[in-house]
């Protein structure tokens, strides 16, 4: 899946959430995360370019620079917890964060440098992910503030990107889950977009700019000339002869600051400024003082040696690395560990190398007091002082004092540190996202949804046979394309044995094969079983509009709403499960073969796989049909869920034959027209709850061969 479809993903509707709304049974937690959830999107503040396009222009924004250099240059490590028993050599992750993406020139480094960026000058970075079959993330891509033109929000949960910011790039739309926030919150909205560092002296950044663009202006030629000299009276002829004898008299270094005599009436009025005025300098050195030390950073950092000696470098570069650095690598790390971390099984721990350097001066004042109170040997003194250890074992003593006698270790009193508490919000939200207002459907009257509920009843006698109808032609060709796929992996394996493979399956091979060939086949399905809905309501609207002023009786099925991107997305990944079970089965064939008394042969071997179930017809067959009935009975609920304000139920149909599970046939009695339940709800069949029959939650004895479906209701009072 290419990064262009995954930028184009919705999110799902966060139906948990909006169960917990109606119900009002997910107690405080789901109540106040449901509260201050944004119910609308953020765009991006106005000067969010602005103040980008300034970072490479304007030199106030040092301080910036420096931190984000070293905070993407800093070495960091991977642990098996945070407990850092065990340091990582080698994890997915780790190549992850160091070859972020395919483009060679875009290196970790760069990704972090420029993501700290981003956090010092408007409190917030985005990395985008992009996943491979098994929904783990391969590439991060590093968007920009102004490019995430919305937020996700209550009724929209996902991003909305703009590239380069603009709109002549098209929109796309990217799953909250796909986006690694990091964020330095607003106290003013915590909740809501984060607040750059920078952004607390903006002022006085635009300030020393304006500054500068005046020192320009000045010394180029601001067309203001040290002084006017008028002469009442005088013509324009004697104007000029008056300007050019002045020029050769007084003009040239040679004859600056002579006397001028003249013997006519004239008045001079001086415009230069004055020193006083040109004192901008230092105003800009003020400036420039006061923005490193907003970001802390000392100004021997930034080579700005003034007022420096040895020592205060050393204390520099130890106060910058513990107070400047150390707190943007925790805010790093936090997100790292919080966000990206458990989307792997081993769930590793990631850390920052420590860069604070030891401070000599306090190291040397705390051995002396050891030394000093018989806490350290003398050794180890020695080696604070960078001498070598005395020979002979002579070093491995105390300094104790006359008169002191040791403490026994029986009497020393234990502390034990305290635990670290651990709080799991499991609170996965899920709401739905109708964004066309335009297709909202009047409310009708009584008379109306009787006509309509009768009408539903009519067509629940023939409902079954008429899915039917519309799902054969689409399982022929499932199977058709199963039968090919299995096909062309039996003739694949049985080359591979014969060059005397054991293992001859590569499933990450055959998964992305087989999705390049179901994927289409999937869309197709799902967009004839919301069509079908929007064609059987279509048969009712003569119904509705008859002697009615209603005219707007319009159902629609929505194929790009986040919910049904991500059950396609769902089926596509559990499909893949078939190869591992064929890889299975094959190895274990195979290994029976090798571990057999009687002895074998690779011909043996070919012969049993080419008759393998794992690649007949009848297998292809089964999976067509669990497949395509599933999906049509799972696009039939998502219409539903998106045409909700006119049908307020569903209802289980079984076909009620010998063939039907007990389990499907209670559950068309338990959920009749009278007692259906609302479309976004559970049904619970055989002990388990699904939105519909073929649902993904139900496990293979609840789905296979499965061919109930579902009937709308339309509730009458």
């Amino acid at each position: 899946m290419g990064i262009k479809e995954n930028l184009k993903a919705f999110r799902t509707g966060l139906s948990i959430a909006k169960a917990g709304l109606q119900n009002g049974n997910q107690g405080i937690t789901a109540s106040l995360q449901n509260l201050l959830t944004p119910k609308w999107n953020q765009p991006p503040a106005r000067n969010t370019y602005q103040i980008l396009d300034m970072y490479s222009k304007n030199p106030r924004m040092n301080p910036i620079r420096k931190i984000s250099e070293d905070v993407g240059g800093a070495k960091f490590k991977l642990y098996t917890g945070p407990d850092k028993k065990k340091i990582i050599e080698n994890h997915p992750l780790l190549d992850l964060l160091n070859n972020p993406n395919p483009m060679p020139e875009w290196t970790g480094y760069l990704t972090r440098y420029l993501t700290e960026v981003y956090m010092l000058l408007k409190g917030q970075g985005y990395w985008v992910l992009e996943r491979n079959g098994l929904g783990m993330p391969t590439e991060i891509w590093l968007l920009p503030p102004h490019w995430i033109r919305e937020t996700p929000s209550f009724y929209r949960p996902y991003y909305t990107v703009q590239p380069l910011g603009v709109s002549t790039l098209g929109v796309m739309y990217i799953p909250q889950e796909d986006v690694i926030h990091f964020k330095d919150p607003n106290p003013l909205d915590p909740y809501a977009r984060g607040i750059g560092q920078a952004e607390g002296i903006a002022d006085e950044i635009e300030t020393d700019e304006f500054m500068a663009k005046y020192a320009k202006r000045f010394f180029y030629n601001d067309a203001t000339p040290p002084f006017v000299v008028t002469a009442p009276g005088a013509q324009e002829e004697e104007i000029d002869r008056m300007e050019q004898r002045w020029i050769e008299k007084h003009g040239g270094y040679n004859k600056s600051h002579g006397p001028a005599f003249m013997n006519w009436e004239a008045n001079i009025q001086i415009l230069k400024e004055t020193n006083r005025e040109m004192e901008y300098i230092e105003s800009r050195r003020f400036l420039r003082d006061l923005c490193n030390q907003h970001f802390n950073v000392p100004p021997e950092i930034l080579g700005i040696n003034e007022n420096s000696n040895r020592a205060t470098i050393g204390a520099a570069e130890y106060i910058y690395s513990k107070n400047v650095l150390v707190p943007k690598f925790r805010l790093v790390e936090d997100t790292v560990n919080t966000q990206l971390c458990p989307m792997y099984k081993d769930k590793p721990y990631f850390e920052f190398d420590n860069v604070v350097p030891d401070d000599k001066e306090f190291e040397l004042t705390k051995a002396n007091a050891g030394v000093t109170n018989s806490t350290i040997m003398v050794d180890e003194w020695r080696k604070v002082n960078g001498m070598e250890e005395l020979p002979n074992g002579q070093g491995q003593v105390l300094m104790v004092k006359v008169g002191v006698q040791p403490t026994k270790p029986q009497d020393l009193q234990n502390f034990q540190a305290g635990r670290m508490q651990q709080q799991n919000n499991n609170n996965n939200q899920q709401e739905d996202n109708q964004e066309d207002a335009g297709k909202m459907i009047k409310s009708l009257t009584k008379i109306q949804r009787k006509a309509v509920a009768k009408a539903i009843q009519k067509k629940n006698a023939t409902r079954i046979k008429d899915r039917d109808k519309l799902s054969k032609p689409l399982e022929d060709e499932f199977e058709e394309a199963m039968k090919s796929y299995l096909n062309d992996m039996k003739n694949d394996v049985i080359a591979k044995v014969k060059q005397g493979a054991k293992n001859p399956i590569n499933t990450g091979k055959w998964d992305k094969e087989l999705e390049n060939r179901v994927k289409p086949l999937y869309e197709k399905i799902f967009k004839a079983g919301g069509q079908s809905v929007v064609d059987e309501f279509k048969g009712y609207k003569d119904i509705v509009t008859k002697d009615s002023e209603l005219d707007d009786f319009d159902v629609f099925f929505d194929f790009k709403d986040p919910a049904v991107s991500k059950m396609i997305k769902s089926k596509l990944m559990k499909i893949k499960n078939i190869n591992q079970t064929t890889k299975d089965n094959v190895a274990d064939l195979i290994q029976e073969a090798y571990e057999s008394d009687e002895g074998f042969s690779i011909n043996q071997i070919t012969k049993q796989i080419d008759e393998m179930p794992d690649f007949d017809q009848a297998r292809a067959r089964t999976i067509a049909q669990t497949e395509t009935l599933s999906s049509l009975n799972i696009a039939t609920s998502q219409a539903y869920v998106q045409n909700k304000d006119l049908i307020d139920g569903k209802a289980w149909l079984s076909n009620g034959d010998s063939k039907t599970r007990p389990a499907h046939l209670q559950a068309s009695m338990d959920y009749t027209e009278d007692s259906a339940i609302p479309v976004d709800d559970y049904f619970t069949v055989g002990g388990e709850d699904c939105l519909c029959p073929g649902d993904e939650s139900l496990s293979a004895e609840n789905v296979v061969n499965c061919r109930c479906c579902m009937a709308p209701v339309v509730k009458i009072d």
